[in-house]
């Protein structure tokens, strides 16, 4: 009875021996939490617990103390300080740089934290970085990337936006604009992943393919997760839309906001 006992703890220890050989990518997961503090000196607080393996990140953001019945979204903030960041020599501001032109892109510094192949609704419903807050400015949001976000240039980096010209004035104060038939204020839409191009080959508008009927993108390094409210309702597809504090007028404010570690 003892030596089969044996025997059998022995066949067992094989098959597992055999299965962790038979996945030799495979990783512990990591698991770590961001506490995210709030940016408009209010009561609102929130944390991301962030678990990380085999190629995906699951984010659950569980927040407070932001307004009841409002649509908020998570976001990536990159780090603007390393590649594929750089100055634009003549506007110096942060652009990004295909590394197989040397071609300069116009881009933003956050992406949405969503799995890159992620299907956004183009203003006809919420995003699916979007969530809404209940009736006490409560909420949980979980979502899967399908990238590990505490790599180096792994994050899609979003080109700067499309706009559309609205005949408004931004004065000082969050959310205001007031109609003015002689101004123009450009609302942003919506916007695209950068994508690397290649012209050593004559190609079809000489895209890099990343597998089938994807497009290889230009990736930046994430630095922090941001929440921020809508205070137009919408979710602005792959850019949050124009901020209160950078133009007077906009349509959406930073609420919520914490580093990686």
């Amino acid at each position: 009875m003892l030596t089969t006992g044996i025997r059998s703890f022995t066949i067992a220890a094989c098959v597992l021996l055999l299965a962790v050989a038979l996945v030799p990518n495979a990783r512990a997961a990591t698991s770590f939490t961001v506490t995210l503090a709030a940016l408009d000196g209010s009561n609102a607080s929130g944390q991301v617990a962030v678990t990380v393996a085999n190629g995906q990140t699951t984010l659950v953001a569980t927040v407070s103390g932001l307004t009841p019945h409002a649509t908020h979204s998570l976001w990536e903030l990159l780090d603007s300080t390393a590649p594929p960041f750089i100055t634009d020599p003549v506007l110096g501001l942060a652009v990004v740089t295909d590394d197989s032109l040397g071609t300069l892109a116009p881009v933003v510094f956050v992406t949405p934290a969503v799995a890159d192949n992620a299907g956004f609704k183009a203003g006809t419903a919420l995003d699916p970085n979007g969530f809404i807050t209940d009736g006490d400015g409560k909420a949980t949001f979980t979502v899967t990337l399908n990238y590990e976000i505490t790599q180096p240039e792994i994050a899609p980096i979003v080109l700067t936006p499309l706009t559309q010209t609205v005949k408004v004035e931004p004065v000082t104060g969050p959310g205001v604009c007031h109609a003015a038939p002689n101004s123009s204020f450009s609302s942003y839409i919506d916007s695209a992943y950068a994508r690397k191009f290649d012209t050593s080959s004559s190609t079809p508008s000489f895209q890099v393919h990343d597998g089938e009927h994807r497009a290889k993108l230009i990736r930046g390094t994430v630095a922090s997760l941001v929440v921020v409210e809508h205070l137009d309702g919408f979710t602005h597809g792959h850019a949050p839309g124009v901020m209160v504090a950078i133009s007077g007028c906009g349509d959406h404010l930073g609420k919520l906001k914490g580093a990686l570690p």
